[in-house]
């Protein structure tokens, strides 16, 4: 059977819906790595969890990840910033919602910050 011919899984071995990115591949940063073996046509090896050699992060660990560090970042985040740090905040926020490995995150966060402007006048 040709490429062309073959459906796409919508739903992956994990129950998530499966996320394609603009050009029809499978985002390697929006699904689980299970569920990007799935859409790949990749028969998954059993599963033996090496932290240290998923690379790049599935979407769990990305979301998780970002998250944590994001609400690290802003609990330092000074009570009365400098000029300095208002800039830098913006620029932080500004690159990561251009340079996040999912490009739908990076597109829904980029809309989020045109229509929700930071406050960074405190923490």
């Amino acid at each position: 059977m040709s490429e062309e011919n073959q459906t796409k899984p919508a739903v992956g071995a994990s129950g998530r819906k499966i996320i394609y990115d603009k050009d029809g591949k499978p985002c390697r940063s929006c699904n689980t790595l299970l569920d990007f073996q799935m859409a790949t046509g990749k028969v998954p090896a059993p599963v033996t969890k090496d932290k240290y050699r998923e690379d790049p992060p599935d979407v769990e660990r990305l979301g998780n990840s970002s998250w944590t560090f994001i609400h690290s970042l802003c609990s330092k985040y000074p009570e009365k910033p400098s000029t300095q740090d208002k800039a830098e905040i913006n620029g932080f926020f500004n690159v990561l919602s251009r340079m996040y490995p999912c490009t739908w995150c990076a597109d829904d966060f980029k809309k989020y910050l045109k229509d929700h402007p930071l406050d960074n006048s405190r923490q």
